[in-house]
Parts: structure tokens; C-alpha cells; sequence
């Protein structure tokens, strides 16, 4: 009886004074045309501000803030309309804060590069010791075969003096041919020496290149641990955070700006009304785990998009809530009394 009511009294208005009272009347009785309100990322856009950007993050606030607008593009060109608005006055402030977790991104960030450049480093001394050490090894073969030409030619020398003091033998001659071999043999020997010097002197680089390389891979290791140590093993944690309902976005962690557009990305899906995570497709942006997703080029899959309309379900509206939305929204030269009384048609 109370809707029957209503909907004659809001009838009656147009009936009698016409579109230009409709006005007038919403003035004088603002609570009569109440209409339900519309929720903020479904029927309405959700207004967010910027808040406190620490300077210890990477970007500054100015940056953030373009990052903010990039993460929201990503579900209003996937949705087709505006879900999000910058709004310096709102309430709904996205910020950072910094903590231990943005601390350890920077330290695994110089643990990263420290280990590239121990790498580079180890490439070449492992090259240079391999090239040496193949110099190393002909410089000995061509040694062993010196050193037994060299054993060969002293024990016939040996063999031809001992002959020789055994025998009456006065020969100038023999004996001349004897001081040929010694002499002989006495190049030889500085030959030998001065290879076996020299297999040495690439023996010693060879020490010197390994104990370089070894004192690298012991100081890189023990950044390793010191890092391990302090932090322990690699775990999953958490980048950003969102606090419901619409009281603010809080970024902990993120190495780029790349890597903050898409945390603010999912952290505005949940503002959206996304409460649980998608977990059968890891490039979802609303993927439980934040490591598949096309970090340069994000963009919602249609689970993603199926999350958003189970969030923003189809409001159930009264006749009363119906007419109320008619009378306000539609312009009153487009207004059909058929309409209406249709609106209160069950």
C-alpha cells in the first residue's frame, strides 16, 4: 500500500507541475528522492590520493603517482570505463612505507650484482688459467723431451770419458771430439735450465690465477651467507597491501617501476572488490603470487575480468529504487509515463 502511495505521489508531481517542478521538488523533499548509493568501483569510480612516498624507495612521488595511473589504466581499458579518480582530497590514500622488506631488495640487489660481476671476473681469470695452462703443458713436453735428449747425450759422454781413462789412448784427436760432446752438452744444459725456468715461471701464474680465483669465490660466498644469515632462504613476501573497506593501499616493496605498476595493479583489484585470489592462472594480475604475470605489458585475463563482475554483481532494485533512478537520471522529454508504471510491474 506505502509503494502504491509513493509511486502516485511521484506521479502526481509530474502530472501536474510538469518537468520543471521535478527540480523543485527534490529540493523541498530531498529524502523522498533518495536513491540507493552506488558502490565505488562498480557504478561509481573510486577516488584515491596520494600520501606519504618515503624518499628511501627508488621513485619519487612524482613517479609513483605516474605508476598509479598506469596501474589503474590497466583495468579501465580492459573494463571499458573509468573505475578509478585522482582525487587529492580523498581519504583513500595510496602510500609506502619502508621497512626491512624494501632493505633486503636493495641488499639482493647488490648481492645480484656482485655475483655478475664475480662471474664476469671468474669467466676471464678461467680463461686466461686455461690458456696458460695449455702453455704450461707444451713448455713441459718440449722440457721432457730436452731433458731426455739431454740424459741421452750425458750418459754416452759418460760412457766415451770412461773408455777413455781406461784406455793408453793419447789421440788428440778423440780427445778433441770428447771436448766437442762436453761443450755440447754443456749448452744443452743451459737450454734445459732456461726451459725449466720457464715451465716454472708459467707453473707460478698458474698458482697466482688460481689463488685469485679462489679468493673471489671465497668473498662472494661469503656475501652469499652474510645475505642468508640475515635474511635466510629466499621466500615469498608481501609487496603491497590493501586495507578495506577503502581506508588505503600501503606498498612495502618494489625493485622498478615496472614491478610497482603491477603490484599497485592487484592491490587496486582487491580495492575493486576482489577479495579472494585467482589460482588456476598464473598470469593473472590477481594470481595469488606475483611472478608470471607480463611484467611490461600487464593486462587482465578474462578470469580477472569474471573476478570484477562477480564483485560487481547486478544490484536487485525496488520499484521504489527503479523510480527514483528514473525520475532523477532521465531527462524529462525523454520520460514515457509507460516506463514508469513498467518499473512497478513485477
Amino acid at each position: 500500500m506505502l509503494t502504491f502511495i509513493k509511486k502516485y505521489f511521484f506521479l502526481a508531481i509530474i502530472s501536474i507541475f510538469g518537468g520543471a517542478s521535478i527540480g523543485v521538488a527534490i529540493f523541498a523533499f530531498p529524502n523522498a528522492f533518495d536513491i540507493s548509493p552506488q558502490r565505488p568501483g562498480c557504478e561509481q569510480p573510486i577516488h584515491w590520493s596520494l600520501g606519504e612516498i618515503d624518499s628511501r624507495f627508488p621513485l619519487d612521488a612524482k613517479q609513483f603517482r605516474q605508476a598509479a595511473f598506469e596501474a589503474e589504466k590497466i583495468w579501465e581499458n580492459a573494463l571499458g570505463k573509468d573505475v578509478f579518480v585522482f582525487d587529492p582530497q580523498s581519504s583513500f590514500q595510496i602510500k609506502t612505507e619502508f621497512d626491512q622488506r624494501q632493505q633486503m631488495t636493495y641488499e639482493a640487489q647488490d648481492l645480484e650484482k656482485n655475483i655478475g660481476t664475480y662471474e664476469k671476473e671468474s669467466t676471464l681469470l678461467e680463461n686466461d688459467y686455461q690458456t696458460l695452462k695449455n702453455q704450461y703443458e707444451k713448455e713441459m713436453n718440449q722440457f721432457n723431451l730436452l731433458k731426455k735428449e739431454f740424459d741421452q747425450k750425458l750418459d754416452e759422454y759418460n760412457e766415451a770419458v770412461a773408455d777413455w781413462n781406461s784406455s793408453d789412448r793419447t789421440s788428440s784427436d778423440e780427445y778433441d771430439e770428447l771436448k766437442d760432446k762436453e761443450d755440447a752438452l754443456k749448452k744443452l744444459q743451459k737450454k734445459l735450465q732456461s726451459a725449466s725456468e720457464t715451465v716454472n715461471d708459467t707453473a707460478d701464474k698458474l698458482n697466482t690465477l688460481a689463488q685469485k680465483l679462489n679468493i673471489k669465490t671465497a668473498n662472494v660466498n661469503k656475501i652469499i651467507e652474510t645475505f642468508k644469515e640475515k635474511y635466510g632462504e629466499a621466500k615469498p613476501f608481501v609487496q603491497g597491501l590493501y586495507y578495506p573497506p577503502l581506508q588505503g593501499i600501503t606498498i612495502f616493496e618494489f625493485k622498478e617501476k615496472e614491478d610497482l605498476r603491477l603490484v599497485l595493479a592487484h592491490e587496486m583489484g582487491h580495492a575493486l572488490g576482489i577479495e579472494e585470489h585467482i589460482k588456476d592462472n598464473p598470469a593473472s594480475l590477481m594470481y595469488y603470487l606475483m611472478d608470471q604475470q607480463d611484467i611490461e605489458n600487464p593486462s587482465l585475463t578474462q578470469q580477472d575480468i569474471q573476478a570484477y563482475s562477480n564483485a560487481c554483481y547486478p544490484l536487485t532494485l525496488l520499484p521504489i529504487e527503479k523510480f527514483k533512478q528514473y525520475l532523477i537520471l532521465t531527462p524529462w522529454k525523454e520520460m514515457k509515463l509507460s516506463e514508469i508504471f513498467n518499473l512497478f510491474e513485477k
